[in-house]
């Protein structure tokens, strides 16, 4: 029943869709629509092609549209770009915490954006940038990781001693040394970003190639869908812009995993597991300075103002052996407490190591204070 409408037929049909809903006919009138409409003993044959255009123009005044351009279609729904986005901010706070014991000063780590653009529009906008090109063991393809020069040069700074403040002033090739300094930084970052994978679906990043130009990388075909995660890293008053380009042809083998409503039923599980693994990280990497404690004593807040060199104070621990014995590294030169933070946490026999360093032996471990206990907390 369908049939080519003319010029004057379709602009007959938009007026009819952008025209408030008429009032619905009696019963037993003829039902007047305009444009190759055809009618035979009482009926009305509306050609399929305009009978949905008919029934929303009928329900309601107005059409809500949104522009879509067919030649970039989005390729996630919102509830893939939902979880990729949940994903990546546990993967931000997991760097931050990495990278400010490692760097033993306060880093931040904030997740920005995270959408879907093609592979030219993304290769345009890198400029000055370290590019890490990663392969994926468990899927096939590969994808960027890629950070501002800038505030990359802040943070080696910062690793060299420095205070972060230390920029690129303009841009250049990286150093030998700066090569390695940049690749610690950034598998520090691939291995954060393994964890927060391994509840969804266990993935192994590994550094093919590092490039400070995108002009002759073609990961993907310039059309072809990428999903950009955009970061921004902060140290101090520096700041610079860190993303990940994951090829969606990349992520098409596991986006049945990628679903919301599975993270958030499965959360508790995932957070279960994760714990273990992030308290393993933090074990093998953070530096915690423990002191040895001779002894106590308790004076007068008039003693302490008087104390002067030479003063000798009395401390409460067993006196060591006498004066020029000779020294057995077997035997104890007295009792020492290790503290942890504040809290003491072994005791031990004082003698001397193998390279005739002073050393403690732990014969005992001292129990955690009452409060800890009380919640259930051990350190």
């Amino acid at each position: 029943m369908s049939q080519v409408l003319s010029q004057s037929e379709i602009e007959d049909l938009l007026a009819e869709i952008a025209a408030p809903p008429a009032a619905e006919p009696a019963r037993g009138s003829t039902l007047s629509i305009p444009g190759s409409i055809n009618q035979s003993n009482g009926k009305v044959f509306i050609p399929l092609s305009k009978r949905r255009s008919h029934n929303v123009s009928c329900r309601s005044g107005s059409v809500s549209y949104e522009i879509y351009d067919f030649r970039r279609p989005d390729k996630l729904s919102k509830d893939h770009l939902r979880t990729l986005q949940i994903l990546h901010e546990g993967f931000s706070r997991l760097f931050t915490s990495t990278l400010s014991g490692y760097l033993r000063t306060t880093v931040e780590v904030e997740m920005i954006s995270t959408e879907q653009i093609s592979y030219e529009e993304y290769s345009r906008s890198i400029s000055g940038s370290l590019i890490n090109v990663l392969s994926v063991k468990q899927l096939t393809g590969q994808a960027l990781f890629e950070i501002d020069l800038r505030i990359l040069f802040s943070l080696m700074d910062r690793l060299l001693g420095g205070r972060g403040e230390g920029g690129l002033k303009q841009s250049r090739d990286l150093t030998d040394i700066e090569k390695v300094l940049a690749e610690g930084i950034v598998k520090r970052a691939i291995t954060d970003l393994e964890t927060s994978w391994e509840p969804v679906n266990p993935l192994q990043f590994d550094i093919m190639s590092i490039e400070t130009s995108a002009q002759y990388l073609q990961l993907v075909p310039n059309n072809d869908t990428v999903i950009l995660i955009l970061f921004e890293v902060r140290l101090g008053t520096k700041k610079g812009a860190m993303s990940l380009c994951v090829p969606f042809q990349l992520l098409k083998p596991i986006l049945g995993k990628l679903n919301a409503q599975r993270w958030f039923t499965s959360g508790s599980k995932q957070g279960e597991n994760l714990a273990p693994l992030v308290a393993d990280r933090l074990k093998g990497s953070t530096l915690v300075t423990c002191v040895a404690r001779l002894g106590t004593t308790r004076l007068t807040l008039e003693k302490i103002c008087s104390l002067a060199v030479g003063d000798v104070v009395p401390l409460d621990k067993p006196v060591p052996p006498a004066p020029g014995a000779v020294l057995n590294r077997r035997e104890p030169l007295g009792r020492a407490e290790v503290v942890v933070g504040t809290s003491p946490k072994f005791r031990g026999k004082i003698g001397i190591s193998e390279g005739r360093r002073l050393a403690i032996q732990v014969d005992e471990i001292v129990a955690p204070p009452p409060t800890l206990i009380i919640n259930k907390e051990t350190i």
